[in-house]
């Protein structure tokens, strides 16, 4: 069972009644992942329902290349195979990404 005192697992920040305490799945249940205590971790509801069904490493990759100033769709482009990601934005590769 998960502590109450633990933080968010992505943002690090603790919980309070605006950044509400969830339990989210490190591979989305709609991607294959499972209930088992190893695949859930701590997490807020804002950071919760931004990972949306990506999975952990995507999540943090994304949230990386937001904070270092890339739009928020090309971020998503960059992380998310072609198929799930928006069409409307070019594809490239995270190596490219950082050049």
């Amino acid at each position: 069972r998960m502590r109450g005192s633990m933080p968010c697992h992505y943002c690090r920040l603790p919980f309070s009644p605006i950044r509400l305490r969830t339990t989210d799945h490190k591979i989305p249940l709609s991607r294959g992942g499972s209930n088992r205590a190893e695949n859930k971790v701590p997490c807020c509801h804002p950071c919760n329902q931004e990972k949306a069904d990506l999975t952990d490493i995507e999540y943090i990759r994304w949230k990386g290349l937001v904070m270092v100033g890339l739009s928020s769709a090309k971020a998503w482009s960059l992380v998310r195979d072609d198929a799930s990601a928006p069409r409307n934005t070019p594809r490239a590769s995270l190596k490219e990404a950082a050049e």
